[in-house]
């Protein structure tokens, strides 16, 4: 008999059932038919708000489920055609009519998870992809698993006369009892996700979610409690609220704005009531629970930081059980007015001049790419509106006619705080544009001309000659200056304009649109000679800091040139000397010049000063002339034709200007993947100055911050900018990431490069640089719980919430689902037309990562885990912005613990259960592959991460006092919980019998032949591995007989079939049995435990008569075939069998004889057994010697010896039978007087009659002794 077996616990329950076992049997076949009774109790959905308010409820009808088990349940429609589950499946069905009473929430977290996300045909019209049907039946299935054993104070059944029971008791009978797989899979799924929510600790949307409402109508004839209590489910709809900008391009990333905090309060459509408030976070979002199928309207009571409150009532319709609501903000903005003053005059523009037309730019550095321009009109106003809060920078980048261009950085700072309640502003600073006007000087050196044309008189100075210096706008002279006694005059030093702020100015006198008329006072000409004619500055000779050198003297018309260089885009004078120029007649020959200073030399080329121009030394005749320039200062390039110029001598001094433009330059921007190296499109940067670009005049040309650009990469991931400035030759700009590539973070840091100026022919330089950007990248690492151990193979689903489909967005006919689509989805909602879901599983490292996320609300799922593990059934949640960050993190990582099967494998006693060591145990798969082995402990060995499915327990070993198991199969369960498997040993007992019976003789002498048999089995508990029976055969060793022949024994239950027959001689002690003959271990058995012979009795003297003989029929060993010496004789017979089973025997009955041990056991004929057939015992044929006469006893013993595993406690038995006979001599020959023999004859029958009476009671108490 095999007393192994396998004990598993996945359903103990921790209550008290004392009452259940004092409850009275109940038959199986009414337990599985109340089982399917329960299973087949339909279960309904929410009852969505028609008993929100209600004390009771009316069931309406009891619709056939076809579903149930057995195809007798019901659905439970209460209030019209809403549904309710039952929450003790184990009674009756409510009836038709019944009314019920609220008790409102029962407060277990797991069922309000079911009730929330399971079925009801409004809100949840589907559950893991199932029809109505299906998913109707999977939710009650869930609320059975959900409810369990739990609040017996308000589900337990109240018999009149048995001690109470759970209503929904065989909970897990009913869902095993579920013939549907797609039902029972989907319900224990759902089911675990509520497992996970209670354990998690509950709460959200979720909790309270499940009404109970108790039956209290009575039933039957005992007018007790006897129908179910149901449960609704008060469903709620998340609704997200999320906060966006009107104008996101000024408010992204601009810490003066904030989508947190702004308030709202909810509102009944129908009625306006106060629904609820919420507060949004910092990424706009907020969420609230209300009713499904419900109108509402939003009402903004609190913008958020820089927005203006939207007065708006926002009105939105809850469905399903998420909806989303987007409100708008508009960002608050202020207004910045510029106001031009004369920086001389505090007011007024110049005479002739106006403010009109002056051209300002506006930046933002904290909206990146916010550019605005404006231009003032004739008061000198402009204005910017709508400016983003934050720093702004303002710069004039056109002067108005007659003023310098103002090269201040004008910095303001507005923050959300210094909005009005409307979140607007109006700025206008005061004095932050006066503007100095552009100023000029003049010099006159005045001369008389004392000699004739190429004589060598010298010319004179005149002193004291005054020249008027007259506006051509007014007519009127702004001011005069008079030669000295060198015959100087200089306008250096004062001021003709209008105001007396004049040190701002560079020069004395204001620039004059229409330009200035030189008039020589008649009055101060020297007596003799005569006025020269007015001469007149035009206004496109007026530049600021210049001073126009004028040598007045008579006869020829003659004019000195002044070359100036101005800047070919702005037409502003470039301060820089290096300038060099050749002067060309109209032939285009060269022209040479004499200069006297420091030493007399001719020069050819003339070179610009620091103030920009160059005077040549001498006058020009009136005629064409051709100015070339021949080199160009640092950034500029070179003119690229000459400039031709008419000398009309008009003037004393000819200013002409050759316009040169600066050299500019070019970067080429490329964007890849920093993951797969793919060329990045649609990533947007502003070009920003990264250090002051300074003009060549010193002046900052553009200041740190401002956006001089923006670019787009196109799909091969490149990007080029517009020409830029290089400043005074070297401009260090950046680019600025403003937009990510789609599926990438947002650069945090500006990819700095420098424009450098090369020659005078190269106007156009440029550079390139590279910036790769880490891909929008959700990183998981599943390890198994509780350690931190890689779980490699797990399976993630990915989707966006937006892309999930609601009632509103359901897709056409015939349009695929995507979980039904995908095997591996488990549960994954389905999703909008031609969005699909995103599939990651984990490495070996237990990491998988999900790149090039767009923006959006992202969930995750696990939906195919390693095998031994457990599902994860939570959906998590993540928000990737508009910039790539994830939750405002450029990286996002999740850790998840799985759950793992734990199979703890027992070994044990089966008579006291004890814990079993020294066991050797393997557990194989069921294609036969080990999945474990090792060997027992006092304590129950673990195996984790098992993958769910059958296996088989072997023991290969047993411990040495046990026998080994059978080999048990058992399943493992999906299921974290600890699921307990036991297999059992049987303590060996080696036990085992001998009958030895002899031949009764009749009378004495020498010659007389007779026999003993011997009977011998083996009755332990199990199989032996050392069955060896022994005769000493005491009657030859006393010299009263000799063994003649041997009959073999005939048996069953010998492991190989065969025996070996041994025998010792007397007079023989010299001998050593050298042979290695050895029954146990030579007949094939294998056994770890036995060691070195195996076997453990004494066979040194023994000698073999015969080996391997067949121990299924009888063999005849005659004495004779030895050849012993005369004087040798065979004293003692032993039977060596080896491994025997537990049923080994030589015959079946007898064994139960009451004489079996008695001394006296004897047969009349010797059993007569020499071929196959039925069992038979040894039999031992002797031949009584001389010795033996009359009178003395035939004394002789048998022994069986049984071992198993080297013998000790339990492990060996030893059983022995005597039997002897005495045969009277005659009374004449003993000499015992006649007279005696009635007196003997009384005491023998004396002595007959106690053994008749006592035996049986010794044979009892013997046999209990012996077991």
């Amino acid at each position: 008999m095999n007393h192994s077996k396998a004990r598993r616990f996945p359903w103990r329950n921790t209550n008290d059932n004392r009452s259940m076992r004092r409850r009275r049997p109940v038959p199986l076949f009414v337990v599985l038919a109340i089982a399917l009774l329960g299973a087949t109790c339909a279960v309904g959905s929410a009852l969505i708000g028609a008993h929100a308010s209600s004390d009771s409820i009316t069931v309406s009808n009891l619709i056939h489920n076809p579903n149930s088990s057995d195809g007798h349940g019901k659905l439970i429609r209460v209030e019209g055609q809403n549904v309710a589950y039952c929450a003790q499946g184990f009674l009756s069905y409510p009836e038709v009519g019944q009314k019920l009473t609220r008790y409102g929430s029962p407060k277990i977290p797991e069922l309000d998870y079911v009730a929330y996300h399971g079925y009801d045909g409004k809100v949840v019209t589907s559950v893991a992809g199932l029809d109505k049907g299906k998913s109707e039946s999977t939710t009650m299935a869930a609320i059975w698993l959900a409810i369990g054993d739990k609040r017996p104070d308000l589900l337990n059944f109240v018999p009149k006369y048995d001690p109470p029971w759970h209503g929904n008791k065989a909970y897990k009978e009913r869902w095993e009892a579920i013939k549907d797989p797609q039902i029972k899979e989907a319900s224990w799924n759902l089911y675990q996700q509520a497992v996970a929510y209670a354990q998690a600790g509950g709460g959200g949307i979720e909790e309270g979610c499940a009404i109970l409402w108790i039956n209290r109508t009575p039933k039957g004839e005992n007018k007790t409690f006897g129908y179910q209590s149901l449960v609704t489910s008060e469903k709620k709809t998340r609704v997200i609220f999320s906060k966006t900008s009107a104008d996101a391009s000024i408010s992204a990333n601009n810490g003066e704005y904030a989508l947190e905090g702004a308030e709202y309060t909810i509102h009944h459509a129908s009625d306006s009531s106060l629904a609820g408030t919420v507060v949004t976070d910092a990424n706009g979002h907020a969420e609230l629970a209300l009713k499904p199928n419900t109108a509402y309207y939003a009402q903004e009571t609190k913008a958020p930081k820089g927005f203006a409150i939207n007065e708006e009532r926002i009105e939105f319709t809850t469905a399903g059980l998420n909806s989303f609501v987007s409100t708008t903000d508009k960002p608050g903005t202020f207004t910045l007015v510029v106001c031009k003053h004369d920086a001389i005059s505090a007011g007024a523009a110049q005479a002739g001049c106006s403010f009109e037309g002056a051209e300002y730019e506006l930046t933002s550095d904290s909206a990146p790419g916010f550019h605005e321009t404006a231009t003032t009109n004739k008061e000198g106003v402009a204005s910017f509106e709508n400016i983003p809060l934050g720093t702004i920078h303002v710069r004039e980048t056109k002067a108005p006619q007659g003023y310098l261009l103002d090269s201040e950085d004008h910095i303001y700072h507005v923050g959300a705080d210094d909005l009005d309640e409307n979140a607007t502003l109006r700025l206008t600073p005061e004095s932050d544009f006066d503007e100095i006007p552009v100023a000029f000087d003049i010099e006159i050196a005045k001369f008389k001309d004392e000699g004739d044309e190429g004589s060598s008189k010298q010319e004179i100075p005149a002193e004291g000659v005054c020249f008027q210096i007259i506006s051509n706008t007014t007519g009127k002279a702004i001011g005069s200056i008079t030669t000295d006694k060198d015959g100087y005059a200089t306008s250096k030093g004062a001021w003709f304009g209008n105001g007396s702020n004049s040190h701002v100015a560079h020069g004395a006198i204001p620039y004059d649109p229409a330009g200035y008329t030189i008039h020589e006072d008649e009055q101060t000409i020297p007596d003799g000679f005569a006025a020269i004619e007015d001469w007149t500055i035009a206004a496109d000779q007026i530049i600021d800091n210049c001073t126009l050198k004028y040598i007045i003297n008579n006869h020829r018309k003659m004019s000195r040139l002044q070359i100036v260089k101005i800047d070919a885009k702005s037409g502003e004078r470039i301060p820089l000397a290096g300038f060099s120029f050749q002067l060309l007649d109209n032939n285009k020959n060269l022209i040479s010049q004499s200069v006297w200073y420091p030493a007399q030399s001719s020069i050819d080329t003339f070179t610009t000063g620091d103030d920009g121009s160059v005077t040549l030394p001498e006058q020009l005749a009136t005629g064409t002339y051709y100015i070339r320039e021949i080199a160009a200062a640092q950034p500029y390039v070179l003119a690229g034709e000459d400039v031709q110029i008419e000398i009309s001598g008009d003037e004393p001094l000819c200013i002409a200007t050759v316009a040169n433009s600066p050299a500019t330059g070019i970067a080429q921007l490329v964007k890849t993947c920093s993951e797969d190296g793919a060329a990045l499109g649609e990533a947007e940067f502003d070009v920003r100055v990264h250090e002051d670009i300074v003009a060549p005049d010193g002046s900052v040309l553009l200041s740190a911050g401002t956006v001089v650009d923006h670019v787009k990469t196109n799909e091969e991931g490149r990007a080029t900018t517009t020409k830029l400035p290089l400043g005074n030759g070297k401009a260090t700009y950046e680019f600025v990431e403003t937009k990510p590539a789609p599926g990438h973070v947002l650069a945090s840091n500006p990819i700095v490069f420098t424009l450098t100026y090369e020659n005078q022919d190269t106007p156009l330089v440029s550079t390139s640089c590279s910036i790769s950007n880490i891909p929008t990248t959700v990183e998981i690492k599943k390890i198994k719980a509780g350690t931190d151990t890689p779980v490699p193979g797990v399976q993630f689903t990915l989707w966006r919430l937006e892309d999930e489909q609601t009632p509103e967005s359901a897709k056409p006919a015939g349009s695929k689902d995507i979980a039904k689509d995908h095997n591996d989805s488990h549960d994954i909602p389905q999703l909008k037309e031609g969005c699909l879901p995103l599939t990651i599983t984990t490495d070996q490292n237990g990491i998988c990562r999900a790149i090039h996320l767009q923006p959006g609300i992202w969930r995750i799922k696990e939906t195919n885990t390693a095998n031994g593990f457990l599902l994860d059934p939570l959906i998590r949640e993540f928000t990737v912005d508009e910039y790539g960050r994830i939750d405002g993190e450029t990286s996002h990582k999740v850790v998840i613990e799985n759950d793992f099967t734990k199979i703890d494998v027992s070994k044990r006693d089966i008579t006291n259960e004890s814990e079993l060591a020294g066991a050797h145990l393997t557990v194989t798969d069921s294609d036969g592959t080990i999945v474990d082995e090792w060997t027992s402990t006092t304590e129950p060995h673990r195996i984790e991460a098992l993958a769910p499915g059958s296996y088989t327990l072997t023991e290969t070993q047993s411990p040495q006092g046990h026998d080994v198991a059978k080999s048990i199969t058992f399943t493992v369960e999906e299921s974290g919980e600890i699921q307990a498997i036991a297999m059992y040993d049987q303590p060996i007992q080696i036990t085992g019998e001998i009958d030895k019976r002899q031949q009764r003789l009749t009378e004495a002498g020498e010659g007389r032949v007779y026999t003993y048999s011997l009977d011998m089995r083996n009755t332990s508990n199990t199989w032996v591995d050392e069955c060896t029976v022994t005769d000493p055969l005491d009657c030859v060793a006393q010299g009263m007989a000799k063994v003649t022949a041997v009959i073999t024994p005939v048996a069953q239950g010998d492991y190989d079939g065969k025996l070996n027959v041994w025998y010792q001689l007397s007079n023989d002690d010299d001998y050593f049995n050298e042979s290695n003959v050895n029954a146990t271990l030579e007949d094939g058995h294998d056994n770890p435990w036995l060691e070195g012979e195996g076997r453990k009795l004494d066979y040194s003297h023994w000698h073999l008569w015969e080996q391997d003989i067949d121990a299924t029929q009888a063999r005849i060993l005659d004495v004779r075939d030895l050849d012993l010496k005369e004087s040798q004789h065979i004293c003692a017979i032993r039977f060596e069998f080896g491994s025997v089973a537990d049923s080994f025997t030589t015959q079946q009955d007898g064994w139960t004889r009451s004489d079996l041990k008695s001394e006296n056991d004897s047969y009349d004929k010797a059993p007569n057994k020499t071929g196959e057939g039925d069992l038979a015992p040894a039999i031992i044929q002797l031949s009584t010697t001389k010795r033996w006469g009359g009178g003395s006893s035939l004394l002789n013993s048998a022994v069986i010896d049984l071992y198993r595993n080297g013998g000790g406690p339990n492990l060996e038995d030893h059983d022995e039978d005597k039997v002897k006979q005495i045969i009277g001599r005659p009374l004449a020959q003993t000499g015992v007087d006649s007279d005696l023999i009635p007196l003997l004859a009384s005491i023998l029958c004396s002595f007959a009659f106690i053994a008749v009476i006592l035996f049986p009671s010794i044979v009892r108490k013997s046999s209990r002794t012996k077991r």
